[in-house]
């Protein structure tokens, strides 16, 4: 890809089970989960949560309707013969409602347990390797970068479009497998 077109974007998260259906905060809000901000730190058993959720939420609702505005403006513009498909009512919806918490009792919400996503934005800063662009991005090619030894695998683009999915790691494994093999 040119530098910065969609690089550090996330890839949509699509399903089929059983039709398809939208999974998103809209979703998961009306399922009873719990949104909150972006985990800051975690002292004497309370999590420390930025007040940042309203934004990420609407940052993110803005980023699924960029994504429909392109397939619409790529079926259009290629005059492609598709079935028009209204857009999910949730990217109309009022936002969901936030709670504005900074802080979270682990013990007092009965949490014991947490799954760490490492969200859509990668900061590979703390590997302390110049290996990084300007704005933070990994330099490399195919997944090989400047630094001998150092190879990079999972990124989204890293060389195709489903090179950051399930489905695309493999042929990007296979590849750097056999650039580190021919240079070991």
């Amino acid at each position: 890809l040119p530098p910065g077109r969609r690089v550090g974007q996330p890839n949509p998260q699509l399903t089929g089970g059983d039709g398809g259906h939208d999974m998103n905060h809209h979703s998961l809000a009306r399922d009873g989960v719990r949104l909150l901000g972006r985990l800051e730190a975690v002292e004497d058993g309370r999590a420390i949560i930025a007040a940042d959720l309203a934004p990420n939420l609407a940052w993110s609702d803005e980023q699924a309707r960029d994504l429909l505005r392109s397939i619409d403006t790529l079926i259009d513009d290629q005059g492609l013969d598709a079935p028009a498909e209204a857009w999910p009512t949730d990217l109309f919806a009022p936002p969901v409602e936030t709670i504005p918490a900074t802080t979270l009792d682990l013990a007092s919400a009965g949490i014991s347990n947490v799954i760490w996503a490492t969200g859509h934005r990668p900061d590979l800063e703390w590997a302390g390797l110049a290996f990084l662009d300007p704005d933070g991005h990994p330099r490399h090619r195919r997944g090989v970068t400047d630094v001998p030894g150092l190879y990079i695998l999972g990124l989204d683009w890293l060389h195709t479009a489903k090179s950051g999915l399930f489905a695309g790691i493999d042929e990007d494994a296979t590849y750097l497998s056999s650039v580190i093999t021919a240079t070991a």
